[in-house]
């Protein structure tokens, strides 16, 4: 789950394939960005 129930299932639509964001900087620092600019605030997992 992206952002839980903050985020209508028909707002976000996929347009290609999925990236690791792990591991694909560019992809992390826009989940990073989105987070911020909504009001989400990210935790880190257990591993």
């Amino acid at each position: 789950m992206l952002f839980g129930d903050r985020v209508d299932t028909t707002t976000l639509i996929p347009r290609c394939t999925s990236r690791n964001e792990l591991l694909d900087m560019n992809a992390y620092a826009e989940v990073l960005a989105l987070a911020n600019r909504i009001g989400v605030m990210l935790i880190a997992g257990k591993s």
